[in-house]
């Protein structure tokens, strides 16, 4: 039951992130803020409540984030997608094996730091490719949590299952951004659109 809740809730997440986190800016940083919290919790082995909990506490603080500090939304909600991938990568890796938690916190910030600095650059392109792959990370996650045979999508144990799973999330990466780039159209630009 607990996986089957955090499948549905993953999938439904990423969705929204993957095809509209343009859209809805503050929305998808409340979102992206739950859905960090929520799974470095469960990657350092915490239990459902707890990890709910923790991910009800990255809400909070993205949205004090997001209250105080407006003319900067979408570095944060470039960050935070950025820790998602990032969090991805770690599993993909097999970081938490290898270096502990540690290693997969230090591979989580790197991430977000370079999603960040991609949107000083080449603004809200980067947003949009950013709440993209993003989104799809969480998709493929949600997937391989709700189908038993498709487990190793959340979690690959091998070269092929990572390459299959990192092509699956390419291909939603790539439809979710053109979907993005279609109806955002007016507002990609170089500049950064203020948060909603």
């Amino acid at each position: 039951m607990e996986s089957i809740l955090t499948a549905i809730l993953a999938i439904a997440i990423g969705a929204i992130l993957c095809f509209y986190g343009l859209g809805f800016i503050r929305v998808s940083i409340m979102l992206a803020g739950f859905v960090l919290g929520y799974l470095l919790s469960q990657n350092a082995g915490a239990t459902l409540l707890v990890s709910l909990l923790v991910g009800g506490v990255g809400v909070i603080v993205a949205l004090i984030l997001v209250r105080f500090a407006r003319n900067i939304a979408e570095r944060i909600l470039s960050f935070l997608m950025g820790g998602l991938v990032g969090l991805q990568i770690a599993n993909y890796v097999n970081a938490r094996e290898i270096g502990g938690v540690a290693l997969v916190l230090i591979i989580v910030v790197i991430a977000s730091i370079i999603a960040t600095v991609l949107i000083n650059f080449l603004g809200n392109r980067a947003l949009i490719w950013s709440t993209a792959l993003g989104g799809a990370t969480i998709i493929v996650y949600g997937i391989g949590l709700l189908l038993p045979p498709l487990n190793f999508l959340a979690r690959p144990t091998n070269a092929v299952e990572s390459v299959f799973s990192v092509a699956l999330i390419f291909g939603l990466f790539l439809f979710g951004t053109l979907t993005q780039l279609r109806l955002f159209r007016r507002v990609v630009t170089r500049t950064v659109i203020r948060a909603r």
